[in-house]
């Protein structure tokens, strides 16, 4: 059992770097430097940008389900009750996870429109660019909630 417990840890820790530290890498690197160069509408970006997708939901589900089998195989969890702080932290940071889903399927969507808008002369490329990167912030957010939360639940 507690090989198991300790492949879980590793397994979403893994799945937390990968997913976040490559959003913050698009939003603080790749992002910034195809716009200085003036190449937003750029396929090699666009291209990264799908490309990156996949790493993003296999991390998801990694995640996902390692922390399912972490929160049942945990003594402390209780269903549906918020009579301790880590039981608040906890559902905190499974509210904070559900949103991080239901924007990255919004991420995902939005990379497929700025491919069928990247032909486009008009200003809807860059309206898909900006939400593309107002939705990688929010994940962004939630994540680093989502850190504190786990960083309380390991303190109480």
């Amino acid at each position: 059992m507690d090989f198991v417990l300790w492949a879980c840890h590793a397994m979403h820790a893994v799945s937390i770097v990968v997913w976040f530290g490559g959003l913050i890498l698009v939003n603080a690197v790749l992002l910034p430097v195809f716009n200085h160069d003036s190449q937003n509408r750029s396929r090699s970006l666009l291209a990264s940008l799908k490309r990156f997708q996949g790493f993003i939901w296999s991390s998801f589900w990694t995640a996902f389900i390692t922390g399912f089998l972490l929160m049942i195989l945990s003594p402390r969890f209780l269903w549906l009750n918020l009579s301790t702080p880590w039981l608040v932290l906890l559902t905190v940071k499974e509210a904070s996870f559900a949103l991080m889903a239901f924007f990255t399927w919004q991420m995902s969507r939005v990379v497929s429109s700025l491919e069928n808008a990247v032909e486009d002369s008009g200003d809807l490329f860059e309206q898909w660019r900006l939400t593309y990167i107002r939705l990688v912030r929010r994940v962004i957010f939630l994540a680093i909630v989502s850190l504190l939360c786990a960083a309380g639940m390991a303190v109480v």
